[in-house]
């Protein structure tokens, strides 16, 4: 039997392509042909077979809304073979069975924000290798079988901002290999009790990141140990290294010269020393330092001549070293507590050579 689109779903599909209808009569009116039924014009929301069977060979190129895949029930997608161009978002989102992108090989731009979360089977983005144009954001989150971010490495900029949170096997972040900036805030991890990308060992693929716009956050990367792929940043508003209880090391800051706002090193229990720092001479806003069990000396701040506003050291067992501090102009106020040594400013001054 020749299988037909229900009649609803033909409708709708026929709505989307431009489709006029005009009622039958005597005359034997017609309906009236798209121009070109291989673009979409309204947004395309897909959350069964049953409505993904609408669009199978159209031949869909365009789509100038937003393409919402979610609750979907298949390992993969068919019928955006031909799609290189989303005018709006991608979405795709709580798909308990979707593996993988295929299907979506050609897609080139997406004019709005890029969305994974939720995808628990998902091991793999690489599909969208040709993805080379983005006018928002970036989400990737709660992807518990995501391994890799191959498939954004045609993303050289970023417009909006990028988080990469919760995604448990992610090793690295390779895949952003030719990233250079992201304009508003990149999240590896957040500020959340919520273990973050527990296995990340590494911020490998972010080696050519030159600058951040705004909140710069590594936080909650319990298996992080290095930083050092970081090595070419040079602009960061905000940056926040905060409860990554593994890491060892924050060398890969050695280019950063300024921070425009808040520097924040924090809760990052086997960090012995700040080697990395050496460069920064100025921080525009606060300085916060504090919940680091192992830190014994701040003198890798060896350049550091100008803090704007507050600097705040609290709560490092074994801090004894402050001597960085002596011909630092501060802004306002200065709070050191809670150390294993907590000088004021004038013993620092008057004590340190």
């Amino acid at each position: 039997m020749k299988k037909v689109l229900n009649t609803p779903v033909l409708y709708v599909v026929m709505a989307l392509l431009g489709f006029t209808f005009t009622s039958c009569n005597d005359n034997n009116d017609a309906l009236e042909l798209p121009i070109d039924n291989s673009i979409i014009k309204e947004n395309v929301i897909i959350t069964s077979n049953y409505e993904l069977e609408a669009f199978l060979g159209l031949g869909v190129t365009e789509i100038h809304g937003s393409l919402s895949i979610s609750d979907f029930p298949a390992e993969e997608i068919k019928g955006f073979e031909q799609l290189t161009m989303i005018k709006g978002d991608l979405h795709v989102i709580a798909n308990d069975n979707l593996k993988s992108m295929k299907g979506f090989e050609n897609l080139t731009s997406v004019g709005g924000d890029l969305i994974f979360l939720s995808n628990d089977l998902l091991t793999s983005i690489e599909d969208l290798g040709n993805l080379s144009s983005l006018g928002g954001s970036v989400i990737i989150e709660k992807n518990n079988s995501l391994t890799s971010l191959k498939g954004l490495q045609g993303l050289e900029s970023i417009t909006g901002s990028l988080s990469v949170l919760h995604n448990s096997s992610l090793e690295n972040l390779e895949g952003l290999d030719n990233l250079s900036s992201v304009n508003r805030s990149l999240y590896i991890g957040d500020f959340s009790y919520t273990p973050g990308n527990t296995q990340l060992k590494s911020l490998e693929g972010l080696e050519n990141l030159t600058s951040v716009g705004n909140n710069f956050v590594i936080a909650n990367n319990e298996n992080l140990i290095s930083i050092e792929s970081l090595k070419n940043l040079t602009s960061v508003k905000h940056l926040y290294i905060w409860d990554n209880i593994n890491i060892n090391s924050i060398a890969g800051l050695e280019n950063l010269s300024s921070v425009d706002g808040i520097l924040n090193i924090s809760g990052n229990d086997n960090l012995t020393s700040f080697k990395g720092v050496e460069n920064i001479v100025s921080i525009g806003e606060k300085l916060l330092i504090g919940n680091n069990d192992k830190l014994t000396s701040l003198s890798d701040f060896e350049s550091l001549t100008t803090v704007g506003e507050e600097v705040i050291i609290t709560y490092n067992d074994v801090l004894q070293d402050y001597c960085f501090l002596k011909d630092v102009n501060i802004g306002s106020e200065i709070d050191i507590s809670n150390n294993a040594y907590n000088p004021t400013l004038s013993q620092i001054q008057n004590d340190c050579p």
